[in-house]
């Protein structure tokens, strides 16, 4: 960061007003420059002696080119945010499609917030998964802040603005990181934050997709900061904001449990209000809330199977598949995509083992106490679930940085202040940056070739449309994948369908209804029409073309009539379906796509 110097302060400590010079020992205005991390003392321009009775101003020079670069250069908060807006504009932009399908779902139900106006912040109507957890009557919104922050996304091209949105939300996650480092005095901030960058490619691709983990991880750090600066009573606002963008609040508390024993390590008593004042704000979040007591009903089902399932309790052929994101990666991908991350949690307790007498130990600082808590905590998450690969990555580095600074043992740290004195760090900082660039690259080149291979966003567009055109308002469609429903709703509000967002939101509204779909969408059913028309109330039937034994059996019926078929999609009608009741019919928003 650069220092300009200033006006020195007057004797009793007031600034000083601009006046006619005056006889006795000023300061110099200081030429040049310095670079430093953030909280760096200005260094003083020489003080002229008592004999200097006058100070001729010196005439105005333009700052040059060089001493800009190195100005603009020096701010490591600015280069760290060109760094991070880099690396995830690349990867987003590698791809015209949205990376996963989930923000297909959020982005458009963010356009559909946004014609409602002011009335945003009450419930909506939401028609299009009758029957699911998320039926008309049961419906709440679980990530309602994060698609009130997409709302001025959804006022441009809605591909668009969610990309940007998927960037900047991103952006702000790992700056979060950064300026933990930077406010805490973490030599070699930017070095860090590179690693993280490099350290677990799917973390780059995860944090890319238009969903709330970004926003959650972003968060999660503040509440770090947050408890590190004693700023306990913010954890009351906080909280209340993480509960209306997740209902994961056991995360925010676990965090802050951590922080708690951290704190309690270092100052040898407990403040329960780092766990206190973030349970009061979740507390008030959940009963200040739109949709309350819904929200609270829905988090207790959606969270329920999701554990049974890391659990491993679910047996037999009932046991649900939910997405893939709660299944852990194969053995050779963990360590081929993610060896960086899984090194940096023991590599962060090398400078703690190196001196592990009890004196020591209860001397470390709290703050190393309560990142290894998390570095630890969040690599078994890891291994079980690949869905927490954006956090591990994160805590794992912060923890290995904070260690290296504040937990070497004194000869350690005069080994390394021998090899590396305070004239050669720049240099040093230099070659670690050569050594983890390469690094970096590789990481961002696997993220930009995966997401290359995401769906096609307008795969499902004309398939859609034909049915928005083709079919009675409200008319409910089958689906063949329940991970058809974003991109389907995407283009198409004119029709509700049959199952959507997660399988269990499903098979918790009605199991058996769910295997009897199961069944039929895994080609398993002779002549589905009947089930699909009498059971399901169904008219229309949607699959891609990777359905085959469905397709099979399709062909087979002949009360399904193929009505539509591009190189991605097959629609059918049903014979002899009529509506058993009548329903109101969505909204059938703008597509401004």
């Amino acid at each position: 960061m650069v220092q300009d110097s200033q006006r020195p302060p007057a004797p009793d400590g007031r600034s000083q007003e601009p006046g006619p010079p005056q006889a006795g020992p000023v300061s110099l205005p200081r030429r040049g420059f310095i670079l430093s991390s953030p909280g760096a003392v200005p260094e003083r321009g020489p003080a002229v002696g008592p004999s200097a009775t006058a100070i001729s101003p010196a005439p105005p020079r333009s700052t040059s080119a060089l001493e800009l670069t190195a100005r603009l250069g020096g701010d490591g908060l600015l280069v760290a945010t060109a760094l991070v807006s880099l690396v995830f504009s690349v990867i987003q932009w590698a791809t015209p499609n949205l990376i996963g399908i989930d923000g297909y779902y959020h982005i458009r139900l963010a356009a559909i917030l946004r014609d409602q106006g002011w009335r945003m912040v009450l419930p909506l109507d939401f028609p299009w998964l009758p029957t699911t957890i998320l039926n008309p009557a049961e419906f709440t919104d679980a990530h309602l802040l994060y698609h009130l922050l997409l709302v001025p996304f959804s006022l441009l091209d809605l591909r668009l603005g969610a990309k940007l949105a998927a960037v900047i939300f991103a952006s702000l996650a790992l700056l979060a990181a950064y300026q933990l480092m930077a406010r805490h005095g973490v030599r070699y901030s930017l070095i860090w934050l590179m690693v993280l960058l490099a350290s677990a490619w799917p973390s780059l691709f995860r944090l890319s997709m238009t969903r709330r983990q970004s926003l959650t991880l972003l968060l999660l750090l503040l509440a770090l900061y947050l408890a590190f600066t004693q700023r306990r009573r913010w954890l009351v606002p906080l909280g209340f904001a993480f509960i209306w963008l997740f209902d994961g609040f056991p995360l925010l508390l676990g965090v802050c449990g951590a922080a708690l024993i951290g704190n309690w390590w270092e100052r040898r008593r407990p403040d329960w209000g780092l766990v206190l004042y973030p349970a009061l704000g979740i507390a008030l979040g959940t009963v200040i809330h739109p949709y309350f007591p819904k929200n609270v009903i829905f988090s207790y089902l959606h969270v329920l199977p999701k554990i049974l399932q890391l659990l491993g309790l679910g047996t037999g052929d009932v046991v649900i598949q939910v997405g893939i994101e709660w299944y852990p990666y194969s053995r050779d991908f963990l360590w081929e995509a993610n060896w960086l991350a899984l090194v940096l949690v023991p590599v962060g307790f090398v400078p703690i083992v190196l001196d592990p007498r009890p004196s020591r130990l209860r001397a470390l600082d709290g703050k190393v106490v309560t990142l290894a808590i998390l570095a630890v905590v969040f690599l078994v998450m890891f291994l079980r679930a690949r869905r927490w690969v954006e956090a591990e990555p994160t805590f794992a580095t912060l923890f290995c940085a904070f260690a290296w600074n504040r937990a070497q043992p004194d000869r350690l740290a005069g080994r390394l202040a021998q090899l590396i004195p305070a004239g050669a760090q720049p240099l040093a900082g230099l070659a670690a940056a050569a050594v983890v660039a390469p690094l970096l690259y590789l990481s961002v080149s696997a993220t930009m070739s995966d997401v290359r291979s995401e769906n096609n966003y307008v795969e499902y567009r004309d398939a859609s449309l034909w049915l928005a055109r083709n079919t009675p308002p409200g008319a409910r469609v089958f689906p063949t994948d329940w991970d058809d429903f974003p991109e389907l709703f995407f283009w198409n509000t004119h029709n509700v369908y049959l199952v959507g967002l997660d399988p269990t939101y499903m098979y918790l509204h009605d199991g058996p209804a769910y295997l009897r779909w199961r069944s039929i969408t895994r080609g398993q059913v002779e002549r589905p029409s009947a089930a699909i028309r009498d059971e399901f109330d169904c008219g229309w039937v949607f699959t891609d073309r990777e359905h085959r034994a469905f397709l099979r059996q399709a062909a087979a019926d002949p009360d399904l009539v193929e009505m539509f078929r591009d190189g991605d999609t097959v629609v059918y009608a049903v014979k002899g379906w009529q509506p058993r009741q009548s329903r109101a019919a969505p909204a059938n928003t703008t597509l401004n796509v």
